[in-house]
């Protein structure tokens, strides 16, 4: 019984070990020359996935391409959405400030997954919101699109994802 037990808990570790943040992508563009380094994807939520039209996730990454900065990210709504210029996320800070970020693709979340429709795309990140991310842990997500909107609060451990990954692209040699 006490082996089955430790067996399992090594199981979990692993997964855990496999799921952690990590660089993706390290490479020097060969037309370019430009350095792009990003960090594998993670959720920052997921909420009734059960092939419920209520399923929503937030996934992202971060992407380093010399000194500028992207989020991307897949977001997974029960109802085919659309997403305009005005649209996008807004972050709120453990400061208790607000970090809005646009999308730079506009369109309608159609790839069909489980109970929803996924929407991929990219937010542009500032200068000044990598560094607000980066010292700030990030307690709430606002996603807006056309014709409405929902928030999540994200829990403990996964509110300093988003710092982490800066952090990871910004420490890579």
């Amino acid at each position: 019984m006490k082996q089955r037990f430790l067996s399992i808990l090594l199981l979990f570790s692993i997964v855990g070990i496999a799921n952690a943040q990590r660089i993706k992508t390290k490479k020097i563009d060969k037309f370019t020359k430009q350095e792009i380094i990003e960090t594998s994807k993670e959720a920052l939520y997921k909420r009734n996935l059960r092939l419920s039209p209520w399923c929503n996730i937030f996934e992202c990454s971060i992407r380093k391409v010399n000194d500028s900065y992207t989020m991307p990210a897949n977001i997974l709504m029960g109802d085919i959405v659309k997403y305009t210029k005005t649209d996008g996320v807004t972050f709120l800070l453990s400061n208790d400030e607000t970090l809005t970020l646009g999308t730079l693709y506009t369109g309608i979340g159609s790839e069909k997954f489980a109970g929803g429709y996924w929407f991929r795309t990219v937010f542009p990140l500032s200068s000044s919101a990598v560094e607000k991310l980066k010292n700030n842990d990030v307690i709430s997500i606002r996603v807006t699109y056309l014709g409405g909107s929902f928030d999540r609060d994200l829990k403990r451990k996964k509110q300093n994802i988003i710092a982490k990954m800066l952090k990871l692209v910004d420490n890579t040699k």
